[in-house]
């Protein structure tokens, strides 16, 4: 699934906000769904806070419903027990008209309740639609060799190093960087996609960046070594 966040890298890069190349090779991970680095996310993040106007969704005031209260109606009980008293007035003891409209409510809602209850029975009875035979999609295969490449053979203080590279197993791989010295510079951790790809950027410069000359990456898993070299000058 592609990630999300192309959909900001892509805006930004149509407003020509931020680094293009470093944008470009974001929006590449996120259409390959390859690995996203914290630091790339919080370098698109940046630039959405500075140039793109995200203001937070609020949800519109839902409108006060009222509810009308229908007058009270009196209850049947009285009711009938008023015709009761009027029709005991008028006709001989033996009737009772009350009763009887009681007993008659009660068999409309007997036959009322068995027609609702038939139909529910036909509509669950009734012809289903079939659910298509989905085949699942197998997995890709790790590539069979292992490789590490970073995307300029030479970098100046402040530039963007992009580092790539497939192991042919899934699992933890060690970045690190040494200068012509050999002296770590930097180092991450990362886990290879399901298909044995990994990528992460990097910033030349800073402490341990003080010596100009051929700088070292080296990637590392548990059966796999990889080192490639590059550049680097003020």
């Amino acid at each position: 699934m592609t990630d999300p966040l192309i959909n900001d890298v892509k805006e930004l890069m149509d407003k020509q906000k931020g680094d293009a190349r470093i944008l470009k090779q974001i929006y590449r991970a996120c259409e390959n769904d390859e690995v996203i680095s914290n630091y790339e996310r919080s370098y698109v993040q940046k630039l959405v806070d500075e140039h793109l106007d995200r203001k937070p969704k609020t949800e519109p005031d839902t409108p006060e419903i009222t509810t009308s209260v229908e007058p009270a109606i009196a209850d049947e009980n009285e009711i009938l027990a008023g015709n009761e008293q009027t029709v005991l007035h008028e006709l001989p003891l033996t009737t009772k008209p009350a009763r009887k409209n009681k007993k008659l409510f009660a068999v409309i809602g007997v036959v009322v309740f068995a027609a609702l209850l038939s139909v529910s029975v036909a509509s669950l009875s009734g012809p289903q639609d079939e659910i298509p035979d989905v085949q699942p999609v197998p997995p890709t295969a790790p590539p069979a060799t292992t490789s590490l490449e970073t995307d300029l053979p030479s970098y100046r203080e402040g530039d963007i190093i992009s580092i790539s590279g497939s192991f042919p197993t899934m699992g933890s791989v060690a970045l690190s960087i040494t200068d012509p010295a050999g002296q770590p510079v930097w180092s991450e951790q990362l886990q290879t996609k399901s298909d044995g790809w990994y990528s992460t950027l990097v910033i030349a410069g800073g402490p341990g960046w003080e010596r100009p000359g051929l700088f070292t990456v080296t990637a590392e898993s548990d059966s796999e070594f990889m080192s490639s070299e590059f550049t680097f000058g003020s």
